[in-house]
């Protein structure tokens, strides 16, 4: 089983390139530049590149010297056919007929919804496929900038604040190359106490989904999800976290 580590700062890919345990690693394609390629390959590990979640014409992606591209859209599958390309996440794959298509449009490994239960996915097979095990998931992607609408538009990517009507913070990150925001879960979903699930379900390869941690949470977190590969018995990287619908399904 091999564990992936999608980056979204140099902290993280510092701590990633470090990692022994860790496989290959995902670059935000509008964080890093082709120079962190050769960083990963020198660590042997694998570098891929993770497209923007909404393709426009003038967003296209220099993806030359990636091992894998992750596409986010059924835009990016047909325009990136020619290279070894994932699916992430948000392309549904909730069926066996849904995983043939794709994988007949040139999808050599597939990343499941999490939006399925265990028992989905044990029906579906993951065998050959990438499952997230950690990570704060964007719970809307949104045109309308919260930064430029609470402060003002200044081109600077980062993370601004806001407040739910429970009182919990929720991480909104403008993504400014491609002008949008991500509101992200405040909880992360973390498999990592119920990792004896996973190894059942063997997946092909599990994933970290980094998006605020810093390095020393990073370490935490990688190391944490390593022992659980081995076997070991962890217990979550995080106070606060969510099973997400692994344990329950879709609602």
């Amino acid at each position: 089983m091999n564990l992936n580590v999608l980056c979204n700062n140099e902290e993280q890919l510092y701590s990633a390139v470090s990692n022994d345990s860790v496989n290959g690693i995902i670059l935000e394609a509008d964080i890093f530049s082709k120079s962190d390629i050769d960083r990963c390959h020198a660590a042997g590990k694998k570098a891929g590149i993770a497209l923007p979640y909404i393709y426009r014409n003038s967003t296209a992606v220099d993806v030359t010297g990636y091992d894998e591209v992750y596409v986010r859209s059924l835009d990016e599958l047909e325009c990136y056919k020619n290279q070894k390309l994932v699916s992430d996440y948000g392309v549904y794959c909730m069926n066996s007929v849904a995983a043939d298509v794709l994988k007949e449009n040139g999808i050599s490994r597939i990343t499941v919804p999490v939006e399925m239960n265990c028992h989905e996915l044990a029906g579906l097979g993951v065998h050959d496929k990438e499952l997230i095990v950690y990570g704060h998931i964007p719970m809307m992607v949104s045109a309308q900038c919260v930064h430029r609408n609470t402060d003002k538009c200044d081109r600077k990517p980062g993370i601004t604040w806001i407040k739910d009507r429970t009182g919990k913070l929720l991480p909104v990150e403008n993504k400014c190359a491609y002008c949008y925001n991500l509101i992200y879960n405040p909880d992360p979903v973390s498999l990592a106490g119920v990792f004896d699930k996973v190894l059942r379900l063997n997946p092909d390869s599990v994933r970290i989904n980094l998006t605020i941690e810093n390095r020393k949470e990073t370490e935490r977190i990688i190391a944490v999800f390593s022992r659980a590969i081995r076997g070991e018995s962890v217990d979550d990287p995080c106070d606060d976290f969510t099973r997400g619908h692994f344990l329950r399904g879709v609602e």
